[in-house]
């Protein structure tokens, strides 16, 4: 919401403005009363033309708390996402845009007497729709919006049915090309250098070999030196290599 302006003509005082997070679309609707019935009102225009949305980030302003929206948004099975007004930025793209019409209208409604403050809501068509100016009439901005809508759901289908089959190839290259390793009591094995003090980039990873004596649990393995001397601790398969 953004305001408040000097009083227009009709009693206007705020903006209500959504925005939609996919598409970056913007909705507004000037408001004379800072009620939740005004902000239900502005919901509902939107849902009459694009939907019921999944959920609404606000802020804790008193229209957007009120039983009203509260119930409104229940019935319709709505989440309300409530930030705190002291940290705006985590609804991060209305405060953005708030910010960037705020800054359009001062800049078209600037008058050092003051005598044009009031026409600010002459303006509002121009700086929230510059984008929308080039349709001819409200059917065709409807129908190129459907349009565009369609063609990034489509973009995002492919996304994911790129992303499903590049994980099906890495599964089919695992369950071809990788084998579960495990070792048995008698293995020889070399064991991961974990100790690197007084090592440098050309010593040797592995050390050993040791003797396996003991598989204390699934991937974990006691260790001996060749001639059967205990190596402390229990090891787990990632440091061992036959």
């Amino acid at each position: 919401m953004i305001g408040p302006f000097k009083k227009a003509q009709g009693g206007y005082t705020h903006v209500l403005v959504a925005i939609d997070k996919f598409t970056k679309w913007i909705e507004f609707k000037p408001i004379a009363s800072l009620t939740s019935a005004k902000a239900v009102e502005f919901i509902q225009d939107i849902i009459f033309r694009f939907g019921i949305m999944n959920s609404i980030i606000t802020d804790l302003g008193s229209n957007f708390t009120g039983s009203e929206f509260f119930n409104f948004c229940e019935q319709r099975s709505i989440r309300i996402k409530y930030v705190l007004v002291a940290h705006p930025r985590a609804n991060g793209q209305v405060e953005r845009a708030n910010g960037m019409i705020l800054d359009a209208l001062k800049k078209k409604n600037f008058d050092k007497n003051e005598k044009l403050a009031g026409k600010w809501i002459h303006e509002l068509p121009y700086v929230f729709g510059a984008p929308r100016l080039v349709f001819k009439d409200i059917a065709e901005a409807e129908a190129t919006r459907i349009e565009e809508i369609d063609l990034l759901e489509e973009e995002r289908l492919n996304s994911v049915i790129q992303s499903a089959h590049y994980q099906q190839t890495l599964r089919h290259y695992d369950d071809r090309y990788t084998r579960p390793r495990s070792f048995s009591i008698g293995d020889l094995v070399l064991r991961r250098v974990l100790n690197t003090v007084g090592q440098h980039k050309l010593s040797p990873p592995w050390e050993g070999p040791y003797i396996v004596t003991e598989v204390t649990r699934p991937g974990s393995y006691r260790l001996s030196q060749m001639d059967g001397t205990p190596v402390g601790n229990s090891w787990n398969i990632e440091h061992l290599r036959s």
